[in-house]
């Protein structure tokens, strides 16, 4: 799959039995810390934004998504030896559910990929909407973004299925990925999400 696939946005959410836990576990390698965004950061958090792909960040890009942030919210990988921050992820506030929570902009640098950095952000971030009791978490992403697919997944995030035109992203995501293709268990972990 491309980024020129003509697939719209997928989407996931945690499963409703699993919103007040249990709380997944955090497993960073021994050379890297979790912190959270401190004034200074923005600058490195910019550049680490354009890895994916993403057009080039500015500091004044970061304001609307720190005005949507949970209070310490914003969590990054940051390497002990060097100080230089290595991963990024947040937890806003949902612009689609009512007090609900949005996992946004994961991004790893590929220089420190293999290290589980991603998926222990996921995991601190999903864990920070538990300790809030944030209902309806959920994230955005693009069908060709495996990596982050294959992570959410593991996690236990399952696809959000609103409409009969995201069932077919989500078999292929699902075939390249070697994952259980299964939209009706995915609707019934997430019934309270399309009602």
């Amino acid at each position: 799959m491309t980024p020129q696939d003509d697939f719209p946005q997928l989407s996931m959410g945690w499963p409703d039995k699993r919103i007040s836990g249990p709380i997944p576990d955090i497993n960073l390698a021994a050379r890297y810390k979790l912190r959270t965004f401190q004034p200074g950061d923005e600058e490195r958090l910019c550049n680490l934004m354009t890895v994916p792909g993403w057009p080039v960040w500015q500091t004044k890009m970061l304001v609307p998504w720190q005005k949507r942030m949970l209070p310490d919210g914003w969590y990054v990988a940051e390497e002990i030896a060097s100080g230089l921050i290595t991963a990024s992820c947040m937890a806003i506030w949902s612009d689609v559910y009512f007090g609900g929570g949005e996992l946004a902009w994961l991004v790893t640098d590929p220089n420190h990929s293999g290290q589980g950095l991603a998926t222990s952000l996921v995991a601190a971030v999903t864990a920070h909407f538990i300790r809030t009791k944030v209902n309806h978490m959920h994230l955005f992403t693009e069908h060709y973004r495996l990596a982050a697919l294959k992570i959410y997944l593991q996690l236990g995030y399952v696809p959000l299925i609103p409409s009969a035109e995201m069932l077919a992203p989500w078999w292929e995501v699902c075939r390249k990925l070697s994952w259980e293709y299964s939209p009706d268990n995915w609707q019934a972990a997430t019934h309270s999400y399309l009602d």
